[in-house]
């Protein structure tokens, strides 16, 4: 089953599809923050392979109705490494 992740945005254009990127994710069950490198996409279809990812405006608010996706692709350590 795949894991669940949300990352806070100014804005949708903050996320490059389909390039390696580096971000903040947070694990939705244990809410543990970390930086990593990772491929994201709007759709399922773009990016087969990864988990789900909840693209979130600063203040909370989901910014998709959908969920994007996501392939982790380094870890970098947490937030405050």
């Amino acid at each position: 089953m795949a894991k669940e992740y949300d990352t806070f945005v100014e804005g949708l254009p903050d996320l490059e599809e389909n390039k390696q990127i580096e971000l903040v994710i947070r694990d939705c069950e244990t809410y543990e923050a970390r930086r990593v490198k990772a491929v994201v996409a709007s759709s399922k279809d773009k990016l087969s392979e990864g988990d789900v990812l909840w693209v979130r405006a600063l203040r909370g608010q989901k910014l998709t109705k959908e969920p994007w996706h996501i392939r982790i692709t380094a870890e970098l350590g947490g937030i405050l490494d």
